[in-house]
Formats: structure tokens, C-alpha cells, sequence
């Protein structure tokens, strides 16, 4: 009999996976450094994983459907679009000056 392969969905503030603009208008895909998705490497033999988060760039609304396509059958990630105005202040701002000793992440089963 086939072991089942356990699933988790991760939400947390960065996708694995960070955007990069190209200058001929296309997207490189880079692993994320650090952080929860290096944590959890070693569970990815035996864990499928399902990450929600912020991808690292603000992209014009013409490519959203298409990075979104590509994110989920690739890398089984679900971006969170945010501004980079408000990605700067979060993580510059809010992240730095009222969580510096904190870093909070939900983990859940399913």
C-alpha cells in the first residue's frame, strides 16, 4: 500500500519563491533566502507544501493571471499582490519597529 503524502498549507509573509522583473518585460522565478521555506526543506520529502504569501515585487495588473498560473502549477504558491509602497512600510516599518524580536507564522494541517 501507498503511504499517503501528508499536505500543509503555510501562510506566511513571503512566498519561497521571489519575483523578478526582467528587462525584456518577463519574470524570473529565485528561491527565497532564509527564513520558514529553508526551515521546512527537509519535510519536503514527505510533505506536500501549499504557500501563500507576498512574492517580493509589485507587478503590473496585466501579468497577475499569468505569474498567478505559473506560481500555483510550478511551485504550488498563491501570491499575495501588495503594493510595494505597503510591502516597504510593513516590512521597513511595522515589521522593524514593532515586531523585532517576533517573527509570526501560521502553520496548518489539512
Amino acid at each position: 500500500m501507498h503511504e499517503k503524502q501528508q499536505r500543509l498549507l503555510i501562510i506566511a509573509n513571503r512566498l519561497p519563491i521571489t519575483l523578478k522583473p526582467l528587462d525584456n518585460g518577463s519574470y524570473s522565478f529565485q528561491n527565497s533566502s532564509g527564513g520558514l521555506a529553508v526551515g521546512l526543506k527537509g519535510l519536503s520529502n514527505q510533505t506536500k507544501f501549499k504557500w501563500f504569501g507576498w512574492p517580493g515585487t509589485e507587478v503590473p495588473q496585466r501579468d497577475v493571471n499569468i505569474l498567478e498560473k505559473e506560481l500555483a502549477s510550478t511551485f504550488d504558491a498563491v501570491p499575495i499582490w501588495l503594493p510595494d509602497s505597503l510591502a516597504t512600510h510593513h516590512y521597513n516599518g511595522f515589521s522593524s519597529t514593532c515586531l523585532p524580536s517576533r517573527k509570526f507564522r501560521w502553520i496548518i494541517f489539512y
